[in-house]
């Protein structure tokens, strides 16, 4: 499975520099084209194609706060968030989405790795990204919106909600040891925590529906009909087996300590 998401992200961070030659011109124009300076714009959609997240979310938040009313910059603005929580904005981007795995395995190679000493932060940023998009009128980022921002943003909503959640799951694989990851810690996880994780995907779910990519959407969907509780079983102890499903274990085999990084 392969999805295009260049139009979607990708191409928000390359802009007009001025009305004359483009952004990558005034760093080095060629002779007799003019290039106007730099707006703040600009500087941000640059540092984010330069990975340089700090700076882009610095100032398109203060773009934003002076005016909050400009909605575009908020689709960017969460691609820098999502950037520094460690979400793999540009491979994601390119359409590098492939295998037949559920939603645990299409996204989570774009994830960042939860033994890292900062990823508590990267969670709370990635929610913060969510939330962004979230406080977008949804009537102007839904399928049926005339604003040209709408499907970046509903699609950007719909895999950064789903990225949450993974994240909010990933915490519970962590182990003493900081290398390590231990599927047994998921049994730390709270029903209140549980409850998080599926209403998140369940938001995903939804907003896919209203302007999202199909293949991701039916991916969400059968993570939710797997995590359905009609049984009686927890939403603590279907997240767990699905987990377990996903990554191939029987229901007490340990998980896999990764190799590390020679």
């Amino acid at each position: 499975m392969k999805i295009t998401l260049g139009a979607v992200v990708i191409l928000l961070c390359f802009v007009s520099c001025g009305k004359e030659g483009n952004v990558a011109d005034c760093d080095a124009p060629a002779p007799g084209i003019p290039c106007s300076e730099r707006t703040p714009d600009e500087e941000a959609r640059l540092a984010l194609d330069r990975e340089d997240f700090e700076t882009a979310v610095m100032i398109l938040s203060e773009l934003v706060e002076e005016e909050p009313e400009n909605y575009q910059r908020y689709t960017v603005l969460s691609a820098a968030m999502a950037g520094q929580a460690g979400l793999d904005i540009f491979n994601l981007a390119k359409g590098q989405f492939a295998g037949d795995g559920g939603i645990l395995s299409l996204v989570g190679s774009f994830l960042p790795d939860p033994t890292s000493p900062t990823y508590s932060t990267s969670v709370t940023t990635m929610d913060d990204a969510v939330s962004l998009l979230e406080s977008i009128p949804a009537d102007k980022r839904s399928a049926t919106s005339a604003e040209k921002y709408a499907s970046s943003a509903a699609f950007q909503l719909t895999l950064y909600q789903t990225s949450y959640s993974i994240m909010y799951l990933n915490q519970f694989t962590q182990s003493v040891d900081p290398e390590e990851v231990d599927v047994t810690n998921l049994d730390t996880m709270t029903e209140d925590d549980a409850e998080i994780i599926v209403e998140s995907l369940a938001q995903a779910a939804a907003n896919g529906a209203a302007g999202g990519d199909p293949e991701v959407q039916a991916k969400i969907e059968e993570a939710l009909a797997e995590l359905g509780t009609d049984d009686g079983t927890s939403k603590k102890e279907k997240l767990i087996a699905y987990y377990r499903k996903e990554k191939g274990l029987a229901p007490e085999d340990p998980l896999p300590t990764p190799t590390p990084e020679s």
